[in-house]
């Protein structure tokens, strides 16, 4: 199982080991990583994969760098297993994805997942809760009795 760490410094681990940066290859494997993280099992098309990490480079040499970054990331992942045989990196047109059913855990899935869970996924934010008068405990900071909550 891997277990993904955005929040703060962004870590990987493979079971009780952390990746270690060596592992990886190169920064763009890791920057990969992130992207194909953040669309949640999504394919990002390999169109914006190469205007987003190679925006500079000729398009036909960027994209035999996506293809050997993705390599490179899927090495990093799973070192033992053969080539495309991923079972987190997946080729799916129109481009890459993380498999949505692959043995994961992500910081940042799982707090969007609690978001979601307590009613406040996606929309914008209500109103205030109202004041709270006296000590009756409603959950709003009462600031006479308390100036700087931290």
């Amino acid at each position: 199982m891997l277990r993904v760490r955005m929040f703060g410094r962004f870590e990987v681990w493979r079971g009780e080991s952390l990746i270690p940066e060596s592992a990886w290859f190169t920064r763009r494997a890791k920057q990969l990583l992130k992207i194909l993280l953040l669309a949640r099992g999504k394919p990002v098309p390999s169109d914006q994969l190469l205007d987003w990490l190679w925006p500079h480079s000729d398009p036909q040499r960027a994209a035999i760098t996506l293809r050997s970054t993705v390599h490179a990331l899927r090495r990093a992942l799973e070192p033992d297993r053969p080539p495309r045989a991923s079972q987190y990196i997946l080729s799916q047109p129109p481009g890459y994805a993380v498999a949505r059913d692959a043995p994961l855990w992500v910081d940042v899935w799982a707090f969007e997942d609690l978001l979601e869970a307590a009613g406040g996924g996606g929309g914008p934010p209500g109103p205030p809760p109202p004041r709270g008068g006296g000590g009756g405990g409603g959950g709003v900071w009462d600031t006479a009795a308390h100036p700087h909550p931290l």
